[in-house]
């Protein structure tokens, strides 16, 4: 199973390097479901909780919020495609603007190579700024990263079946 599951893996990730626009299309479609079903789950379990939660209200209505926002995605697959590089750019200046503030306290701290903080925080931020003059860009390296970690899966249980195959010999002997 490990050297089927592998071959598809790393088929699945050539597939996704080769189309950036299905990839894209392909997790928004993920995106939708995924954010219906938290949703649904989220209400699930805030209903349950009324009597143990106080503020269980506010949980109630995020889990509704989730279920239209998941409908909404799925209504409307291309454009929540469309977005995805947008949405990833906002992403990548948030964390690198929070990464670049919170180094400033890392270094009231004491903390020697806050530094090292501040650079990152202020390269995900510059990052940001190319990734959302070049969204086409974005959209296709998001497309790359994506096939290349579900090929570097397929290839890890190869060598996980390579491994497991010597360790089989080796009690056998």
């Amino acid at each position: 199973m490990l050297g089927v599951t592998g071959a598809l893996l790393v088929v699945l990730g050539i597939l996704c390097m080769s189309n950036p626009g299905a990839t894209l299309l392909s997790m928004a479609l993920w995106i939708g479901v995924t954010t219906f079903v938290s949703g649904i789950c989220w209400l699930v379990f805030s209903i349950r909780s009324r009597e143990f939660l106080p503020n269980s209200g506010m949980m109630i209505f995020q889990g509704v919020l989730m279920i239209i926002i998941g409908i909404l995605f799925l209504m409307d697959l291309p454009v929540l495609a469309l977005s995805l590089p947008f949405v990833f750019t906002f992403w990548i200046f948030t964390e690198g603007l929070s990464l670049a503030i919170v180094s400033f306290d890392f270094k009231k701290a004491g903390f020697p190579y806050w530094w090292i903080q501040l650079l990152l925080g202020i390269f995900g931020v510059l990052a940001s700024v190319y990734c959302f003059y070049h969204p086409v860009a974005t959209g296709i390296a998001m497309s790359l990263m994506l096939g290349m970690g579900i090929i570097s899966n397929g290839i890890y249980r190869f060598v996980a079946l390579a491994g497991l195959n010597r360790f089989e010999k080796e009690i056998k002997k």
